[in-house]
């Protein structure tokens, strides 16, 4: 079965939110400017950019003397039976879980469709989202969902939600929690060590009802309407300065995040095009810049310990204290000049060049202008190494390698 509309119009982003957002995830996405955003490994029932609406997931028993279960929140009922929790297991993975040698039943199935980064699906019956383990490379990197990743996105979600909680957040900032996980590991030591994690779909804080636009959608040409104008380019039609409502609406308010976490929490985001999303109202003006993928944020220690702030984290994804500070500039250079600059500023550069007429010059000015007053006033005192900014290879990372940062002169955007 199909639903799909031929294309997607800004009118029809904020008369059918839901069903849109689904539609801009899986066909209005170019992919990511690393290049390493093929799907090959993927099997087209799963694929995003297969028209069917949605396909079954595997919902998975296993015996408790077998495995053991670490939770998080309380799951969906649809994750659970009479006798307890029930592991989602992409139909990919089916074939590893069989190799691992774990007893279990396929209890039933859950409808969903995917989205733009193939494990995250949404449940079709309720619309609660989940992440799912995948022991295959997506992209760059394995995307399995060990134990250490699984227990820091709950970490990194609350410490979030608690500073919102406690008034520190702009009016600006909104995320979509994790809220609820499941993590099996069998007991003998086996290759089973994953788990999933439930996400609300719904932003928070709540507001009144908004439609939400993936970055990667405001730049990106619909796959089946290819020659069609940008959404970006329908939102700015009829502005008239453009580059000055592009400042208002999308750069402003990514900066004024961008602060409340990497400046003011030690919580650097990784805010590439698909992990924030534009919340827009029924007028199509942006309202609230949405973060969501809370595993990819990075505990920048050094940071939080001049704060005063909690320091026990899980390890993973957190700079290290012991290392003179080399490592945790790169870091922040990383997150901001290359995955929010690289994958977001730069797109949004290029759209307004070809479709505004809007130079490069004067674009990165009006943002270095901007990150200046809202974030920092000097940039070098954050990053390290004054006119100096720090990027990744365009190669696929051994698991025994560093990471291949490469040293870049005179930041972009700041």
């Amino acid at each position: 079965m199909t639903f799909w509309i031929i294309r997607v119009e800004l009118g029809e982003i904020l008369n059918n939110p839901s069903s849109a957002l689904l539609q801009l995830e899986r066909f209005v996405n170019k992919g990511s400017p690393s290049g390493f955003h093929t799907l090959e490994g993927v099997s087209w029932q799963t694929h995003p950019e297969n028209e069917s609406d949605h396909y079954k997931l595997p919902l998975v028993k296993f015996r408790e003397s077998d495995v053991e279960f670490s939770y998080h929140g309380s799951l969906p009922d649809a994750l659970m039976d009479n006798n307890g929790a029930l592991y989602a297991c992409h139909p990919d993975m089916m074939a590893n879980l069989q190799s691992c040698g774990t007893q279990y039943d396929v209890v039933r199935h859950l409808d969903v469709s995917p989205t733009a980064s193939v494990r995250t699906v949404v449940c079709v019956q309720t619309g609660f989202h989940l992440k799912l383990s995948m022991d295959t490379k997506i992209g760059r990197f394995n995307r399995r969902i060990s134990f250490p990743k699984w227990l820091a996105s709950f970490e990194n979600n609350s410490e979030l939600v608690e500073r919102v909680q406690a008034g520190q957040a702009p009016t600006e900032f909104a995320m979509l929690c994790e809220i609820s996980g499941l993590h099996v590991k069998d007991r003998r030591a086996t290759n089973l060590d994953d788990g999933f994690i439930v996400r609300d779909p719904k932003p928070y804080p709540s507001s009144s009802r908004m439609s939400m636009v993936p970055f990667f959608s405001l730049f990106s040409p619909d796959v089946r309407e290819p020659t069609e104008p940008t959404l970006l380019s329908q939102m700015l039609l009829g502005r008239s300065d453009p580059l000055q409502s592009t400042m208002e609406m999308i750069i402003e308010p990514i900066l004024k995040c961008y602060k409340f976490q990497a400046i003011d929490l030690g919580m650097i985001p990784e805010n590439n095009a698909q992990n924030i999303l534009l919340e827009i109202d029924r007028n199509a003006n942006s309202t609230r810049i949405v973060h969501r993928d809370m595993m990819g944020t990075f505990k920048d220690l050094a940071l939080r310990q001049q704060l005063g702030l909690r320091l026990d984290f899980e390890d993973y994804h957190s700079t290290d204290l012991s290392d003179g500070m080399s490592d945790t500039y790169k870091r922040r250079s990383f997150a901001y000049d290359f995955k929010l600059g690289e994958y977001v500023f730069s797109e949004i550069e290029q759209a307004l060049s070809v479709e505004f007429n809007i130079s490069q010059t004067t674009f990165r000015n009006s943002v270095k202008e901007r990150f200046r007053s809202i974030v920092s006033s000097e940039p070098e005192t954050y990053f390290g190494i004054e006119n100096v900014w720090w990027s990744y290879e365009k190669v696929i990372p051994s698991p025994s390698n560093e990471r291949p940062y490469k040293k870049n002169r005179f930041p972009k955007y700041r």
